[in-house]
């Protein structure tokens, strides 16, 4: 987020300086100066607007795929708690079936 914001900085100062040096060196009239200056603003507005939708669009996939990333892991980990469970619920009463076998065994 801190290089959309530099970048987007960036973008508006060289912007500002372009319309300021436009003005400075413009051969033309009043009213022709501030009608091109007027597009040329409005194309960079949108151009400004396309960009930040496209690096919204890009955060949110990525984003999106870390979650499923995330989700998946935590799945996985919660499926391999569970079986190691079993198997050492699996493994005591089998501990605890031969113990009881072997107290039987010595009291005979």
């Amino acid at each position: 987020m801190k290089s959309l914001g530099s970048f987007a900085l960036g973008l508006i100062t060289g912007a500002a300086l372009g319309v300021g040096a436009g003005l400075l060196f413009a051969p033309g009239e009043g009213k022709q100066v501030r009608s091109r200056l007027s597009y040329q603003l409005s194309r960079l507005r949108e151009q400004l607007q396309e960009r930040f939708s496209q690096k919204t669009k890009e955060e949110d996939l990525l984003f999106n795929d870390a979650k499923n990333e995330s989700d998946e892991l935590t799945k996985s980990t919660k499926r391999k708690a569970n079986k190691l469970t079993e198997d050492l619920n699996k493994l005591l009463t089998e501990q605890g079936g031969e113990t009881s076998n072997a107290n039987k065994t010595k009291k005979k």
